[in-house]
């Protein structure tokens, strides 16, 4: 089913599959089998979703909420939308990172616009454009393996971002000076955010990848 042409203000994420040039490097077969799976997860994923839609662009995907389902998209950031659209990336992330693949995440709240430009029979062309769409991009690179990061919103005055989180807003940590804002995903205990991000940094010291994804692994997501 095509996607609809969308424009408005809403939540949009950027989620890149980390370690793809390094996986081509040792042979293209291990790369297309994480292509594939990250493909099928985002897929999988959007077929059970209502309100949210995605786009696979390569290593890449793009997710941004629409109106439905019960999902709302006020003028100003609405607790909702964002809450639903990180159900779906919590989701993503424990998905893939039980396959041994990490992904990072970036979530920017603004104006967006998606259309379907053209699709011949050797060609497809799709546009997406807007402030929410290339923040989330830009701050995709500073954002740790397997992370899921939500930039700060402001309309005149800085939002309290947890209001809009809803179920996850105690598992919210404050990163950047509070430009920021971590979803502490991978734990079941609020009261775990502070110490889960430090044994993660640590993890990462030892082992990179490995340990980062050792320190997703050892804990049992919420929720």
């Amino acid at each position: 089913m095509p996607l609809q042409n969308f424009e408005g203000q809403t939540w949009v994420a950027f989620s890149d599959l980390c370690g793809t040039k390094a996986m081509y490097k040792e042979g293209h077969h291990k790369a297309d089998k994480a292509l594939g799976r990250f493909y099928q997860t985002v897929y999988d994923l959007h077929e059970s979703s209502r309100g949210i839609s995605a786009l696979v662009v390569s290593d890449c995907a793009v997710f941004w909420v629409h109106a439905g389902a019960g999902i709302t998209l006020p003028r100003r950031p609405g607790s909702n939308s964002l809450e639903s659209l990180l159900e779906r990336l919590k989701a993503l992330h424990w998905q893939m990172v039980h396959e041994n693949y990490l992904i990072r995440t970036t979530v920017a709240y603004g104006h967006f616009c998606y259309q379907q430009r053209i699709e011949l029979r050797n060609l497809r062309k799709d546009m997406f454009v807007g402030d929410a769409y290339m923040d989330a991009y830009l701050a995709n690179d500073r954002c740790t393996p397997g992370g899921i990061v939500i930039l700060n919103p402001t309309e005149g005055e800085v939002v309290r971002l947890p209001r809009c989180a809803g179920q996850f807003s105690v598992f919210l940590k404050r990163v950047s000076r509070g430009k920021k804002w971590e979803l502490v995903w991978w734990i079941q205990s609020p009261e775990d955010t502070g110490d889960a991000i430090r044994r993660r940094t640590e993890q990462r010291k030892r082992g990179r990848f490995n340990g980062l994804l050792r320190a997703y692994q050892g804990q049992g997501a919420f929720g």
